[in-house]
């Protein structure tokens, strides 16, 4: 199935069950090209690679970044903290990928936005209210 920018959003990320907004995504490259994953208003971590994302990234791999290479035939595992809802982007940064709609978006809501439908949050009595969250995981196939 192709997907398109205007194509419905990939994921929510609801603060309900996301500490201060942490995602740990694992981006699994099932192709013979390197790709080099981009996300847009977010610094990450590098937690993992290979073929279960688990072998400790290298010391040019450590520290924050907004930039990672997914490896093929491997599982790039990342951390990252959205701090603010909104829509975020996601890419790959090989120009020709990113021109055949390898580009996705992810909209992050606060504490419990998905389920009041408009981006507040539900409180007990079914009232809005707002708030912050504790921690997902996300997983994606690059490729």
């Amino acid at each position: 199935m192709s997907l398109f920018w205007v194509s419905s959003v990939d994921a929510i990320v609801d603060f309900t069950d996301v500490p201060a907004g942490t995602e740990v995504w694992e981006v699994r490259n099932f192709t013979r090209h390197v790709h080099p994953v981009h996300l847009h208003q977010v610094q990450f971590e590098l937690l993992g690679r290979g073929h279960s994302g688990r072998s400790r990234p290298g010391p040019a791999d450590r520290g924050w970044m907004d930039t990672v290479l997914a490896y093929p035939w491997e599982v790039t595992r990342t951390k990252a903290r959205f701090d603010l809802p909104g829509r975020y982007a996601w890419h790959c940064h090989l120009l020709e990928h990113e021109d055949n709609e390898m580009m996705r978006q992810l909209n992050v809501l606060p504490r419990g936005g998905a389920a009041a439908g408009d981006g507040g949050a539900v409180a007990v009595d079914g009232g809005a209210t707002g708030g912050a969250g504790e921690a997902g995981t996300a997983s994606t196939d690059a490729g």
